[in-house]
Order: C-alpha cells, then sequence, then structure tokens
C-alpha cells in the first residue's frame, strides 16, 4: 500500500510540474494523447491481466511450477496478437482522421502506439507478479498510466529538462515516457523471471521431500498437483469477455475526457482534464486495495467461503471509503485553491467541475469494490452488460451535454453514469454472488481488522 501512496505523490507531482511547463493547450493535449495510450494498453492487455490473477491465485493456485508457466506462456503469445492486431487499427484509424477528432496532432500517434504497448506489458507482469502473490513486486509496476517506477523515471527525466532550460512539448514529454516505461518492463520481466525460477526450486524440494517419504510399494511416481493447461481459445474466451468489460468500464469513467478534447475549446479541453486526472487519484485507495485483494478474492470464492469474503470485501471497502471521502470533502471544500496549488491559477476555474465530479466518486466508494466481485466469481458477462449500457449512456448523455452545456454539463452527465452504474453493480454483486461489497458502520475495527 505504501508503494502506491508513493506512486499516488509521484503522479501528483509529475503533472504539477507538467502543467507548469506546458501551456493550457498542449497539457490539455497530453492528457488527452495519454487517455488514449490508456485505451490502447487496455486493448493490448486483452483482459489477461485479470485471468492471470484468477487462474494463478485461483484454479493453478496449487498446481506444479510446469503447469503454470505453460500457463503464463500461453498468456504471452496471446498479448502478442492482441497487441499486433491493436497496432494495425490505431494505424488505420489515425488515417481515417482519429486524431483530428480528438485534437491530437498526427505527430503524436506513434507515440500513443508504442506506449499502450509498453504499458499493457507493465501491467501484465505486474498481474502476474500478483498471481504469484508477490504483492509488493506488483505493486512497483502497477498503475493504470505505469507504475511507481516509470512514473518517478519520468518524473526526474521532466525535473532534469526544465533545471536545463530544455523546451518540452507534447511530444518530448511522451517519447521520454517511452524510455521509462522500457525500462519499467525490463525490471518486470527480471521480477517474474526471479519468481518462477524461486517457483521451480520450490517444487523441485517439495517432490524430493515426498520422495523420501515414499515406501517401495508406492507405485506411482510422486509429483506435485496436475491440471490440464487451458487451451488458447478457453484462456481468450474468458480474458475476451474481461476485455470487453474493461473496455466499458474505460468508456464510463473515462471516455468525457475524450469528448472534451472532440467537444469543447482547447483551454476548456485543459482544465476539465486536469480536474478529471485530479478526481481519479481519490479512487487510488479503492485501486490499492482491489488489487491487493484479487488473489484472495479470487481463492475465497473457489472454496466457496463467500461469508470470509463478504467481510473481506466490506472490511477493505471501509477502510478506502473513509480515506477516499475525507479526500473528496477535502478537495470540495478548498477546489480553487487545491487547483490552483497544484496546476496554476488558470487552472482554479476548474472548482464547479471537481465538486460536480466528486459526486459521482462518492457513490463510486459507498458501493465497494462489487464489480471485481463478480469478475473473479466468474461473472463476466453480466459486469459488461452493465458497463455497457453505462458506456451507451455516457456517449449519448455527455455529447449532449458537453455541445449544450460545455465542461459543467458534462462533469454532471459523467458523475450521474458513474453513479447509476455504481449502485447497479453492487445489487448484482449481491444478488449473483451471495456477497455485499458496501462498507461497515465500525471503520475503527476495519482499520483493525486489516491485515
Amino acid at each position: 500500500m505504501l508503494t502506491r501512496i508513493a506512486a499516488i505523490v509521484v503522479n501528483m507531482a509529475l503533472h504539477a510540474l507538467l502543467a507548469r511547463t506546458l501551456d493550457p493547450s498542449s497539457y490539455g493535449q497530453l492528457i488527452v494523447a495519454l487517455n488514449t495510450v490508456i485505451f490502447v494498453s487496455i486493448l493490448c492487455i486483452f483482459g489477461l491481466d485479470q485471468s492471470s490473477v484468477r487462474f494463478l491465485a485461483g484454479k493453478y493456485g496449487s498446481s506444479n511450477e510446469s503447469d503454470r508457466s505453460q500457463l503464463i506462456k500461453r498468456m504471452a503469445v496471446i498479448w502478442a496478437l492482441a497487441t499486433t492486431a491493436t497496432t494495425i487499427l490505431l494505424l488505420t484509424l489515425s488515417r481515417l482522421g482519429l486524431s483530428d477528432w480528438l485534437n491530437l496532432s498526427p505527430q503524436v500517434v506513434p507515440f500513443i502506439i508504442i506506449l499502450g504497448a509498453l504499458l499493457s506489458m507493465e501491467q501484465n507482469l505486474s498481474a502476474v507478479l500478483r498471481g504469484f502473490h508477490k504483492m509488493l513486486d506488483s505493486s512497483l509496476l502497477n498503475g493504470r498510466t505505469g507504475g511507481v517506477l516509470s512514473k518517478f523515471l519520468w518524473l526526474m527525466v521532466s525535473l532534469v529538462l526544465v533545471i536545463a532550460g530544455q523546451e518540452v512539448s507534447t511530444s518530448t514529454a511522451l517519447f521520454y515516457f517511452c524510455g521509462c516505461l522500457l525500462v519499467s518492463s525490463i525490471a518486470g520481466l527480471a521480477l517474474v523471471s526471479k519468481v518462477r525460477k524461486e517457483g521451480v526450486r520450490i517444487s523441485k524440494n517439495k517432490e524430493v521431500a515426498t520422495s523420501e517419504v515414499s515406501t517401495p510399494s508406492d507405485d506411482t511416481k510422486p509429483s506435485s498437483t496436475q491440471m490440464e493447461i487451458l487451451g488458447y481459445k478457453t484462456i481468450a474466451a474468458s480474458s475476451g469477455s474481461i476485455l470487453v468489460s474493461s473496455i466499458l468500464i474505460f468508456l464510463t469513467l473515462r471516455m468525457d475526457v475524450w469528448i472534451a478534447g472532440a467537444a469543447l475549446p482547447p483551454d476548456d479541453t485543459a482544465i476539465y482534464a486536469s480536474v478529471t486526472w485530479l478526481i481519479l487519484q481519490t479512487i487510488a485507495p479503492l485501486q490499492i486495495l482491489a488489487i491487493a485483494i484479487s488473489p484472495s478474492t479470487a481463492q475465497l470464492y473457489s472454496e466457496s467461503r463467500l461469508s470470509d469474503l463478504e467481510h473481506m470485501l466490506r472490511t477493505t471497502a471501509t477502510v478506502y471509503s473513509t480515506i477516499t471521502i475525507t479526500f473528496l470533502i477535502f478537495l470540495c471544500l478548498l477546489a480553487g485553491p487545491v487547483l490552483s496549488t497544484i496546476y496554476g491559477d488558470f487552472y482554479a476555474a476548474g472548482a464547479p467541475l471537481l465538486v460536480a465530479l466528486a459526486i459521482g466518486q462518492l457513490f463510486n466508494c459507498l458501493t465497494g469494490n462489487s464489480g471485481q466481485a463478480l469478475v473473479m466469481a466468474g461473472k463476466e458477462k453480466v459486469n459488461m452488460t452493465v458497463n455497457a449500457i453505462s458506456a451507451i449512456v455516457q456517449l449519448a448523455l455527455g455529447w449532449y451535454a458537453a455541445n449544450n452545456f460545455g465542461a459543467l454539463g458534462l462533469a454532471i452527465s459523467t458523475s450521474f453514469t458513474i453513479s447509476l452504474r455504481s449502485i447497479v453493480i453492487w445489487y448484482l454483486a449481491k444478488l449473483l454472488v451471495g456477497v455485499w461489497t458496501h462498507p461497515t458502520l465500525s471503520p475503527v475495527q476495519a482499520f483493525k481488522n486489516l491485515k
């Protein structure tokens, strides 16, 4: 958790520096570009991040290292194919005028493709480490826009450029981010290799220990638990449904930045994008604990321990909702000064937008981690359906609001969609999984129970 908190601090420091270095129009373009990078990475990941945790920590948690290695290799092949297909798709869309619609410079498109591929690699490596319960190693890489390692490197590079008096543009910032993500991904490969070697050593030690206690009458050679390896088709089908759900969640939570880039003037886009980037930091505690408990969620559900699962989900929901609501209240009361301090005086005009968006995040944290409960319980299609409806509502309502009521109208419509989606998924988690996910009324006890 401390690593993720450090990532939040580094991320906010980075964007404070970039907002003050770039002019509002360029900073707004940078946020829209990074938003697109996230979407590209989701396509490249292909839902394999959640599948990795679900299979490695759940179904294959007691399997031998050979089985898990084979599973990881098959997932790597699917990732490579998904990344190739995504690259072709992006190149095609760029020729059809995608950058014009988003008000992005054509020079930015190649960086978006490269960053999306690197970010997807980093996130899949982080997921594999979580599947092996290596949470500290995973936290160095995990983050929707990059882990703490890559963000810290980007912050240091940006500081050096500013101190050296070098001119920084949107393309320059994205270029150096590519280098930072490459370094982080290489570090992730090294960590995964280390974990797999440890797994092989442990498996061999178990086999040796078992053979030493075997009697001469044993007819079978002792070995670790053998399981049938999932085929490419099965992995792709499972991950594909998660991919669709992830795309739809992205569209619900982040499509407003695209709408702002397409429908609002450049300065208004910069203000809206900066506020959105800040408000998304408020759900970081939710993401931190969701990542931390995802292996346990899969394991408890696979063992039918619903009572323990609900206790864990509600305890963690209480912890992060307490932190998030406190932060949201602080932001709403001091919206203007906070925006001015972080981004500069120009961005203080986004105070009303911040308050409007905060309401949606309030419902998001009060309904708990219900979406992950559905996914880890194998109810991806239900989660996908709700997110599909939410995305359609967000697109229609957000586009109308932005064109008729400006940035504030877009913020209100976004908050409404997020709130409605959170309530529906919260109810479905109880109906289909059998657990409530909302916070308890004893935050002090929840913090004591958190391990």
